[in-house]
């Protein structure tokens, strides 16, 4: 009886080794998928801290009149991240040649793609001699910015 157990202790032992190889490669799949889930959320963090640096505006070369009035005005929106940006508010002021403001449009962009630029032509205006724009809103489900 002695053949049979030492073959079942064999057996025992290879099925003890084989249990914790498994196990051990389960502890460092999910280790793993930990570290990776924590570099993620670090990166949106990082984003949604500095969004101004990965969210940007910019115009055209409008046509203006010295008698007042803007033609021609277009905004664009690029996303410099890997996230979706569901809706980017930019506000346009419309100047007198004073400085002042004579009006304000509210310009909005949905759904930006990643690494993508969108352009919005704005409705000519019968005043003012230049704009100055901003971005006042960035809402992004992706970077938790609501």
């Amino acid at each position: 009886m002695k053949p049979f157990n030492t073959k079942v202790k064999v057996v025992v032992l290879l099925a003890a080794i084989i249990i914790a190889y498994f196990g051990w490669q389960a502890h460092r799949q999910d280790s793993e998928l930990k570290e990776q889930k924590r570099r993620e959320q670090d990166q949106i963090t990082n984003i949604r801290n500095h969004i101004t640096s990965f969210v940007l505006a910019e115009r055209n070369s409008y046509q203006y009149s010295n008698l007042g009035g803007i033609y021609g005005l277009s905004i664009k929106v690029q996303n410099k991240t890997i996230y979706i940006i569901d809706k980017v508010t930019v506000k346009v002021s419309y100047l007198k040649p004073s400085g002042e403001v004579w009006k304000d449009k509210f310009v909005e962009f949905y759904y930006v793609e990643p690494w993508k630029m969108v352009e919005n032509k704005v409705a000519d205006e019968p005043r003012g001699v230049r704009i100055e724009y901003k971005i006042v809103s960035i809402t992004s489900r992706s970077l938790g910015l609501l």
